[in-house]
């Protein structure tokens, strides 16, 4: 019998399967709304642990079909904003301004009596435990080993809100927002900023224009130092389009319809998958997914899982591609769905491991291997 070269036939497979069906990925969808989540989930870890808000104000962390209700901060409702990969959650008060909490092995701290109110809401946290939180004095913080670290600002005037907001944050704890700045006319508008190795830099915006007063904001970071966000492109409030920012430029990424008022690039993972939403004048809004610089709606990538399903927002995705977001009917989850390809490589390779097993009468069984 003639035997199957296996490290042959997976490599021809693999070299067909790369003109694969499907150029992007396809999607299953999951409705997050009967597990008691409002419209809005808000952050997904690489173990496919979700957090949000129930309807009832309590936060809520989503494993697997398996809800955990993280409860209030005494009558205050809460959101949870942001998981890391050992569970620890970080959020907001949703009824009054400036509460924050940290969720750490079934406790619930409140982060503005713990720190005698110099920290309040916290609005993402890394793998390391790090996370960052607008506190006091309208300022922005990152907050690791129990110390509060200020993130500075780009110059505004606190009087007029929040100086510095810290939006996300990656493995190495470099932190993205957006600060005001002033317009030296007495007015002032904010910039996305990126905090670095102790220092804040402006990031700029899309406009062409140096003397034009446009705002721009950071809202995600990934592991390789890429950031996405949003960027007026003139004087006026629109139109508004999502931008990447990689190794010292930024990227108009356009729209999903060249008529649309404005996109916003939510977040990106560690292979550059970028999603967010894009706001149509008198529509409403639809989720997009980015890949290589290919802006796509993402409802257009469901699988029957997902008929009747019209995905206006995506907030937050993870490094292995699960996104979760607002859609018509609800909160959703998405996960990728392996495409024929894969699933044929994985029989075909199921089979010629077979194809190499010989049983003899009396023999034990053993595998061939091939001659040296």
């Amino acid at each position: 019998m003639k035997r199957i070269n296996f490290a042959l036939l997976v490599a021809a497979l693999a070299t067909a399967s790369s003109g694969s069906v499907h150029a992007t990925p396809l999607y299953h969808l999951t409705n997050l709304s009967p597990f008691g989540f409002t419209t809005v989930p808000n952050g997904i870890n690489d173990l496919g642990q979700v957090v949000g808000q129930s309807t009832s104000g309590h936060a809520l962390i989503y494993t697997n079909g398996v809800i955990t209700d993280i409860g209030k901060l005494g009558t205050q409702p809460i959101s949870a904003m942001s998981i890391n990969a050992s569970g620890q959650v970080v959020g907001q008060g949703t009824s009054i301004p400036g509460i924050g909490f940290e969720y750490s092995g079934g406790t619930l701290v409140n982060l503005e009596t713990a720190t005698n109110g110099k920290l309040g809401p916290a609005l993402a946290i890394n793998n390391s435990g790090q996370f960052v939180c607008v506190g006091a004095n309208n300022s922005g913080y990152i907050y690791s080993g129990g110390i509060a670290t200020n993130l500075g600002n780009l110059g505004g005037n606190q009087t007029l809100g929040w100086t510095t907001s810290p939006n996300a944050i990656n493995s190495s704890g470099e932190v993205v927002g957006n600060s005001y700045i002033p317009d030296g006319n007495g007015a002032t508008y904010y910039h996305a900023f990126a905090w670095v190795g102790g220092h804040i830099s402006d990031l700029g915006t899309l406009s062409t224009n140096p003397s034009d007063s446009v705002d721009s904001q950071a809202l995600g970071i990934n592991d390789n130092n890429q950031i996405v966000g949003a960027s007026q492109l003139g004087g006026g409030t629109y139109p508004i389009r999502a931008f990447l920012y990689s190794n010292g430029t930024m990227t108009n990424l356009g729209s999903l319809f060249s008529t649309d008022l404005a996109s916003y690039a939510e977040a990106i993972n560690n292979s550059g998958q970028i999603v967010g939403y894009s706001e149509q004048a008198n529509q409403g809004d639809l989720a997009f997914l980015d890949v290589n610089g290919s802006m796509i709606r993402l409802d257009s990538l469901l699988d029957s899982s997902g008929n009747g399903w019209t995905l206006l927002s995506a907030r937050a995705i993870n490094n292995n591609g699960w996104i979760v977001g607002q859609g018509n009917k609800g909160a959703y989850l998405l996960t990728p769905v392996p495409e024929p390809s894969c699933l044929i490589l994985s029989a075909l390779a199921l089979a010629a491991f077979s194809a190499r097993v010989v049983i003899k009468p009396g023999r034990r069984l053993r595998v061939w291997s091939e001659p040296h």
